[in-house]
């Protein structure tokens, strides 16, 4: 984008900070997905707790 005044600075400017603001949005969703994906993966670890596997029947 050419600059040929301070008008053309300004929407530059604007059009910068959108995409930063939509980077962040979008790190922010990814963030999120994150700690959903972790907590969906580890729930049956937090709700049961610790757990031992049963002894084999075999002798």
């Amino acid at each position: 984008m050419k600059v040929n005044s301070l008008q053309d600075l300004a929407k530059l400017q604007k059009t910068i900070a959108d995409k930063a603001a939509e980077q962040a949005k979008e790190k922010a969703a990814a963030e999120v997905a994150k700690r959903q994906k972790d907590a969906d993966k580890s729930l049956f670890t937090r709700a049961a707790g610790a757990v031992q596997p049963l002894p084999s029947g075999r002798k």
